[in-house]
């Protein structure tokens, strides 16, 4: 056989092929079940990337938490540690103790141990004295 026979040959048989697929077209049909498991596949498939973008999505947000987090922890210690004052019952007793060692009546060593809270309060804030 020549080669322009078998090109000949070969078209002969692929147009064979085509007239039987379209005509097994009117006799081929879908299983009933066909679409249900094209949805159910679509359906996992789109939970898998679903799943996959909500972990990467924590994922960002823990380390963005944690990156902000940790140095942020540091400055609230510290304005923490400026914002307390001593408690009315911690005034009190720095005031009997100041009264008894400068030989003073109490009420001027309350007006003293405020007049030092003042004092103390304004040099955490960075103001000057009152």
């Amino acid at each position: 056989m020549n080669p322009l026979q078998d090109a000949s040959a070969n078209n002969d048989e692929l147009a064979q092929l085509e007239q039987d697929i379209f005509a097994a077209g009117k006799y081929i049909r879908p299983s009933d079940d066909l679409r249900p498991r094209t949805i159910e596949a679509a359906k996992e498939h789109c939970g898998n990337h679903r799943f996959v973008r909500n972990v990467i999505g924590i994922g960002l947000a823990a380390l963005l938490l944690l990156m902000l987090g940790v140095p942020m922890t540091e400055t609230i210690r510290q304005r923490r540690a400026r914002a307390t004052s001593p408690t009315s019952a911690e005034i009190q007793q720095q005031a009997i103790e100041y009264s008894l060692k400068a030989g003073i009546t109490p009420d001027w060593g309350l007006s003293q141990e405020f007049d030092n809270l003042r004092h103390f309060q304004a040099d955490r804030l960075g103001r000057s004295e009152p």
